[in-house]
């Protein structure tokens, strides 16, 4: 039977590589933009992202779940 294509483990290890030279690649605010949309993917509500000519940072306000009573912050 002919070979298809690659394994999951060679796949795998092309993804790790790839996001590996992207995260090595991108500057610090890219990256904080990057920590953000995450956040936000996963449930989050992001107040505030400090712009390029500020400092550096994220102001996390709340989670995505309405149950919770706590406020985390997330100060870069």
């Amino acid at each position: 039977m002919p070979k298809l294509g690659l394994t999951i483990e060679e796949v795998e290890d092309l993804a790790r590589e790839q996001i590996q030279a992207i995260l090595e690649a991108i500057n610090p605010y890219g990256f904080q933009d990057l920590v953000a949309d995450l956040l936000i993917a996963m449930g989050y509500y992001i107040y505030w992202v400090a712009p390029p000519e500020k400092m550096a940072g994220l102001i996390l306000l709340r989670t995505g779940i309405p149950c919770l009573n706590t406020i985390p912050i997330i100060f870069n």
